[in-house]
């Protein structure tokens, strides 16, 4: 029997959805029941495991990069370097963390799956599977320190049966920086991954190798794995890249109106266009990464929300532009006339101005009639 498997690594996690917190789930339910009347997206009463819970982010963060951050903090103060010291790792990561497309993340997570909605596995099949792939994780990856990891055969609309490993990549004996800190690409070298920028990086190798050793799993009992996509360019879209996709074409529609903006905007109109442009070219260079790394949506949902929130901010500044003209127009009109009717008074010919106005509105009445 032929099945197919996938591993998806990106850096999105949810914890409270893979350690099926009560009020997540409830949120999730709601929103697909919304759009899905009388059906549920999660289904608590089939059956899902937590398998690791080491913990919230920030406790496991004290546990792993305390020491490192103390001895690293003291060479900064004995140094004279005070603005270097980090008071809290964790937040210092998550402070930078969109800053650029090589921004180190809190977390990350690969999702192993095993059948298809078209093509499914027996449960208790591909959970025994999938639980022996899980439980060896740690002794494969000895630098990706296991946060959450949770198997999920309770969701509906037939998702496949798949486990959730959320995990920190953990650098060690690093000459720069922190001693211990969280660094991806350095943490998959300690353990023989290295890649090239694009065409392979090293989380796409690394990705491999889990999907090989899945699939190895899989051949010892008795199943052939499909490569559907083998030997082809036809782009794999499932419904996370999807979405991205979506609002990438929503960005650039907002930043095709922001260049039909009236010229009178024009000062504001070029600093905005300006820096769109550099969004709109740091996305396209990342675009080989965007397509390659398929759930790894942190750049498209940025590009969206730069996209956004500078046509947001060019229309408010356009309605702020056009008030204040208003305001100094208006201003400037009251003034000429205050100084108009101080002249007249003062040349003594205010009795014949209010004559001559009053003689005026009922021309102008006496003409509309």
């Amino acid at each position: 029997m032929s099945i197919t498997i996938s591993t998806h690594n990106g850096s999105t996690f949810d914890l409270a959805h893979n350690l099926r917190e009560k009020w997540r789930i409830d949120q999730e339910n709601k929103k697909w029941e919304e759009k899905h009347p009388g059906e549920i997206r999660i289904d608590m009463s089939k059956e899902h495991m937590i398998l690791v819970d080491n913990g919230s982010l920030s406790h496991v963060y004290q546990e792993i990069f305390d020491e490192a951050l103390k001895e690293f903090n003291d060479k900064q103060i004995a140094a004279g370097k005070r603005e270097r010291v980090i008071k809290n790792y964790l937040s210092d990561i998550r402070s930078k963390e969109n800053s650029s497309k090589a921004a180190k993340h809190p977390a990350y997570e690969i999702i192993t799956a095993i059948g298809s909605k078209d093509n499914p596995v027996p449960d208790e099949v591909a959970k025994s599977i999938l639980l022996e792939h899980a439980k060896h994780f740690q002794e494969r990856n000895p630098h990706l320190y296991v946060v959450c990891q949770a198997l999920h055969m309770d969701e509906t609309a037939g998702a496949a049966p798949h486990i959730h490993t959320t995990y920190i990549p953990v650098a060690t004996d690093q000459a720069r920086g922190m001693r211990t800190q969280n660094s991806l690409s350095a943490a998959l070298r300690q353990q023989g991954i290295e890649g090239d920028k694009f065409s392979f990086t090293a989380q796409m190798k690394w990705e491999k190798s889990e999907n090989e050793a899945l699939e190895r799993l899989c051949q010892q009992y008795g199943f052939e794995v499909e490569h559907p996509q083998a030997g082809t360019k036809q782009e794999h879209l499932d419904v996370e890249e999807y979405k991205a996709k979506k609002s990438i074409e929503e960005a650039q529609a907002a930043l095709a109106s922001i260049k039909e903006l009236p010229a009178g905007m024009s000062v504001v109109k070029k600093a905005r266009l300006n820096q769109l442009e550099e969004i709109e070219t740091k996305y396209n260079q990342s675009i080989p990464m965007i397509t390659q790394a398929k759930h790894d949506l942190k750049a498209a949902e940025n590009a969206m929300r730069a996209y956004s929130s500078a046509f947001q901010n060019l229309q408010k500044e356009k309605a702020d532009f056009d008030e204040q003209v208003n305001k100094a127009a208006n201003k400037k009109i009251s003034l000429l006339k205050d100084k108009a009717l101080e002249f007249i008074k003062s040349q003594g010919l205010w009795e014949a101005f209010k004559a001559w106005a009053q003689s005026a509105v009922e021309k102008l009445k006496f003409t509309q009639k």
